[in-house]
């Protein structure tokens, strides 16, 4: 789903903004359009590069100290990019495997972006689920009741 909606993502705004620039109100709106668009794929980009991230990492995706795992996934694409930059002043066929590092690494890029652009998408732009908004106690667990204390038992001297 995140995917195809990544996909869409690009064509949609188009058509979002040819709409927006037919009517008078909405040509300010079509004008910050690319600027949205914009941001938005920044985002998804960022966000796969911590998928991706965590993946590498072995962490889960909503544990705490969000910039090591988003660190990893830049690191990682970005040595794709290196490692072209690097074998391409050699000769004609490391070249080629520069240029195959460098097709590799466009294409991390790009995946990672369309991915984590249709996520943001398909999370309303990264807000919580609905099922959570709706019900903010069902996901904390309720607290356990305590067990109940036995009766105490009458003293031996009480009758005394």
């Amino acid at each position: 789903l995140s995917f195809l909606l990544g996909l869409a993502a690009a064509p949609l705004a188009v058509i979002a903004s040819v709409l927006l620039v037919i009517t008078i109100v909405g040509i300010p709106i079509a004008l910050l359009m690319p600027v949205a668009f914009g941001l938005l794929t920044w985002a998804g980009q960022m966000a796969g590069s911590y998928v991706l991230g965590c993946k590498l990492l072995r962490r889960p995706l909503s544990g705490p100290w969000a910039f090591w795992p988003l660190a990893a996934g830049t690191l990682f694409v970005g040595g794709f990019f290196v490692a072209g930059t690097l074998l391409s002043a050699a000769n004609a066929y490391l070249r080629t495997a520069a240029l195959f590092c460098d097709l590799l690494g466009v294409l991390l890029v790009m995946g990672l972006t369309v991915i984590g652009t249709g996520a943001f998408l398909a999370s309303r732009l990264g807000g919580r689920p609905s099922e959570i908004r709706a019900h903010p106690d069902a996901s904390a667990a309720p607290p356990a009741a305590a067990p109940a204390a036995p009766p105490a038992a009458p003293s031996p001297l009480a009758g005394v």
